[in-house]
C-alpha cells in the first residue's frame, strides 16, 4: 500500500470534503519531487479517478486550487462515500 493510498484513506475517514491539494499537503508528497515546478503531480488525478470509479469518493463541487503552480485553477471537491468510509477504516486499521 502506498503512502498516497493511506493519505487518501485518512481524508475519506475524516468525513470532510477534500481536494487534491489536501492529499498532497498531508504528507507534503509529490510523485516526482525532482520535476519542477509541480513535482509531477498530474498523476494525482489518476488516484482520484480510480477511487471514484471504485465508488470510494464522489464529486461534490469545485474549488480554486491553493497550490502555487495551479495559479488558482479549478479542482474538484470530493467526499468519501459510505463504502469509501468502510474501505478507509480497513486501510487504516492497525
Amino acid at each position: 500500500m502506498t503512502d498516497l493510498t493511506r493519505q487518501l484513506a485518512t481524508l475519506v475517514a475524516a468525513g470532510d470534503d477534500f481536494t487534491s491539494d489536501d492529499l498532497t499537503t498531508i504528507g507534503a508528497h509529490t510523485l516526482d519531487a525532482a520535476h519542477a515546478p509541480n513535482g509531477a503531480n498530474n498523476g494525482i488525478g489518476g488516484i482520484f479517478s480510480y477511487a471514484a470509479k471504485l465508488g470510494r469518493i464522489e464529486t461534490v463541487g469545485y474549488s480554486r486550487s491553493r497550490s502555487p503552480h495551479r495559479k488558482g485553477g479549478l479542482i474538484r471537491v470530493w467526499r468519501g462515500t459510505a463504502s469509501g468510509r468502510l474501505w478507509a477504516t480497513s486501510v487504516l486499521r492497525p
